[in-house]
Formats: C-alpha cells, sequence, structure tokens
C-alpha cells in the first residue's frame, strides 16, 4: 500500500515502527546495518519498451520526426520478488503467472526460501 493510500492511524504507525528503528540503529554496533536485508517487487518485461531517449531523433526544422509506436505493456510479462543486502542480491523469486502477490503469498511462498538463507 502506496504512502498516498495510507490512513492517519497507518501513517504513524509507520512513522513509529521508523523512529523504533532509528532508535535501534542507534544503540546497536553499526556493523549489524550490513546484516539488513531488504525486498521489492517488479516486472520483467521479455522485450524492452522504448525509452523517451530512444523515442527521439534529431530532425531538420521542416522535417516530421519517426513515429515510434508505443510500447504494448500487455505483452508477456513476469513479476520478480528481489530480496538485497548492501553488498548482494540474496534472493530471486518470479510469481506465477496471473497469481497476486498477498500475505499468504509470501508467507508461504516467499519466507520459507528467504529463512534458508
Amino acid at each position: 500500500m502506496g504512502p498516498h493510500k495510507l490512513s492517519e492511524n497507518q501513517r504513524l504507525a509507520r512513522l513509529n515502527i521508523a523512529k523504533k528503528l532509528l532508535e535501534a540503529y542507534e544503540n546497536c554496533d553499526s556493523r549489524h546495518i550490513t546484516e539488513i536485508i531488504a525486498g521489492d517487487e517488479t516486472w520483467v518485461y521479455y522485450s524492452t519498451p522504448y525509452s523517451k531517449d530512444k523515442k527521439r531523433s534529431w530532425v531538420r526544422g521542416d522535417e516530421q520526426s519517426a513515429k515510434i509506436p508505443r510500447p504494448d505493456f500487455r505483452k508477456p510479462k513476469i513479476m520478480y520478488i528481489i530480496f538485497f543486502s548492501s553488498h548482494e542480491i540474496v534472493l530471486q523469486l518470479p510469481c506465477e503467472s496471473g497469481k497476486a502477490v498477498t500475505a499468504t503469498f509470501f508467507t508461504e511462498q516467499v519466507l520459507p526460501n528467504l529463512i534458508k538463507i
């Protein structure tokens, strides 16, 4: 859930957790910060969509720029969940096509793989 969709109570809860983490960091040996593992999920397309830079071209003032078709974001893609530390990727998990990333999915599929590390 993105920050823009949080209720005031949810924002305060996140703020309190962040403060507790900062307090824990201040009271611990600084080398432990390298033991933190973070994670995120991202869509990986089977073909690379054009970036804005690749759509640009130099033309003379009286010429039309080339028409480059817009990428079709309905093309095949796969979601990856990636966990990383400060110096390496520790886990990459592809998600099944059409399967939602829910709390159940995380507890049954992701966490067991992460705990093994």
